[in-house]
Parts: C-alpha cells; sequence; structure tokens
C-alpha cells in the first residue's frame, strides 16, 4: 500500500514546483496580470500543495488513513523545523481552507506570506531530507516516472 500511495505523495510535490516555477516566471509587481483568475489558480494550486507537504511532513497521522512521513520512516521527525511549518499551516488553513474573517486582515498578509516563504525553504530541505533517509528500493519509489493523475 505505501508503494501505491508514494505516488500520491509525489504528484503533490511535482505540482507543488510546478506552480512554484509558474508562479516565479509571472511578473510580480501590482498590476493587472496579478489579479488574473490564472494567477490566482497557480496560487492557490502552489498553497495547496505545500498545505498537503506541509501535513504530510508534520504530522503524525492522526486519522486511520492518513500517510505520513514517518509511515515511511519510523524515526521521521521534522525538528527544529515544527514552529515554521505549524505558523504556515495555520495561515494556509484561515486563508485557503476556510472562509474566515482573518482573510480580511490586510495588515497580518505580509506575515502570513512571509511563513509560507519560510515554510517553501522548509519543505524542500525536508524533502531532500527524507529522500535521504529512505532505503535504496522506497526511494524508486519516489523518483518515478508516473503520477497520482
Amino acid at each position: 500500500m505505501l508503494e501505491e500511495i508514494a505516488r500520491h505523495v509525489l504528484y503533490e510535490w511535482r505540482m507543488w514546483n510546478w506552480a512554484a516555477r509558474r508562479l516565479n516566471e509571472s511578473p510580480s509587481g501590482a498590476g493587472a496580470c496579478d489579479l488574473s483568475p490564472e494567477r490566482n489558480a497557480l496560487i492557490e494550486c502552489y498553497l495547496l500543495h505545500l498545505r498537503n507537504l506541509i501535513e504530510f511532513f508534520r504530522s503524525s497521522g492522526q486519522r486511520e488513513d492518513d500517510v505520513v512521513a514517518a509511515d515511511y520512516l519510523s524515526e521521521w521527525s521534522v525538528g527544529q523545523h515544527e514552529s515554521a511549518l505549524t505558523s504556515a499551516w495555520d495561515g494556509l488553513n484561515k486563508r485557503l481552507n476556510h472562509i474566515t474573517t482573518v482573510r480580511a486582515d490586510a495588515a497580518s498578509w505580509s506575515q502570513v506570506e512571509s511563513s509560507w516563504q519560510e515554510a517553501h525553504d522548509v519543505v524542500v530541505e525536508l524533502w531532500q531530507t527524507f529522500e535521504e533517509q529512505l532505503d535504496p528500493t522506497t526511494l524508486e519509489w519516489f523518483q518515478r516516472e508516473w503520477s497520482a493523475a
């Protein structure tokens, strides 16, 4: 089962990276293109997959059917990154998963965007650490060309 689920984890990783590259390719700054539905869709794609990767790395699998990094590596821990991931997770839940009054708090946006950038760097580091710790057979599951789509 874990081998089959690995392709879904890999899908999250690849979609997140694709969205990050696309966002970096598009022009930044205030302008009509920044408010386009296409750019919003890229941002949502990026944040959705960031949220899923954060949950994969930091969760202990609270629900019976959750699959998390610790399922592949029994000694897995995010260590000193817990705070950064929790901060990003909280911002994602309030702004992506639920319609909340926090969305209208313009003053908090720069802080939450900063937490997402920090989480980005942490998730890249955690993915590299995760792959380095996997045994060769399991690592192969996360390097296949096919995805969950």
